[in-house]
């Protein structure tokens, strides 16, 4: 990347109705003392992102806005890519939903600075919201773990009866994800819609904090399997002990 660049913002999450645009500003500026001039292009958003400008030239001190116009096809889903600009990476997902809506859905990363450890469990907070009217409707719930060039890691179904507003938490194994940045994505379907939602985390190393824990939850096992072990031969001998007695 060139450096003494900031961008605002590094993520854009959106949700949009088919067949209709959103614009979005993204600044860009030069901390640096000499003009810089940056590429722009984008990943994975073909005929979804309508750009201002192939490239861009920022004096220093400078702070140059950059229009982007997001496009929502005729294609319900969650579609994700990226806006690079001077080799910064600005992260994209696109939750298109139908236009008329009886349901709305919303998913939230819990995970500390939405951030998961390598192998450790990605835990979330799902809401469902009925609009207007209420109305008793089983709903399929379908979760997806992908990346941002468009790479599916992980898909899961559930069916839910919805009647009020409600909330539940979700957690999902992560496998050995590569380092790296995701999304989960849940999709509400319903006869006559889809409404989805998104959330982006982060696959990092695990810290010796986490290796720590699982040394010290073998250790505990390991103790308590021992233990168990002593008090079962222990009963053992003492009912050898009281046959040979009577």
């Amino acid at each position: 990347p060139v450096k003494n660049i900031v961008i605002v913002p590094r993520e854009i999450n959106l949700k949009m109705a088919i067949n209709t645009n959103k614009k979005e500003i993204i600044k860009i500026t030069n901390k640096g003392s000499t003009s810089k001039t940056l590429s722009v292009h984008q990943t994975n958003l073909d005929k979804m992102v309508i750009l201002g400008n192939t490239s861009l030239t920022v004096a220093p001190g400078e702070t140059k806005e950059l229009e982007v116009i997001f496009v929502a096809l005729n294609e319900t889903g969650i579609f994700t890519g990226k806006i690079i600009i001077g080799g910064y990476d600005i992260l994209v997902t696109l939750n298109i939903k139908t236009k008329l809506l009886l349901f709305d859905s919303n998913i939230v990363v819990l995970n500390r600075d939405y951030k998961v450890s390598q192998g450790s469990e990605l835990k979330t907070k799902v809401n469902l919201i009925p609009m207007g009217d209420k109305e008793r409707l089983d709903v399929t719930l379908n979760y997806v773990i992908k990346n941002y060039a468009g790479k599916v890691y992980l898909t899961q179904s559930e069916t839910v009866l919805v009647e009020d507003e409600v909330e539940f938490k979700r957690n999902f194994g992560t496998g050995m994800l590569p380092l790296g940045d995701y999304i989960i994505g849940l999709e509400l379907v319903y006869p006559g819609g889809v409404a989805p939602s998104s959330a982006h985390f982060e696959v990092v190393q695990r810290s010796l904090e986490d290796i720590f824990g699982i040394i010290l939850f073998i250790l505990v096992v390991g103790i308590l399997i021992i233990a168990i072990l002593i008090i079962m031969l222990l009963i053992k001998k003492r009912k050898k002990k009281e046959n040979s007695s009577t």
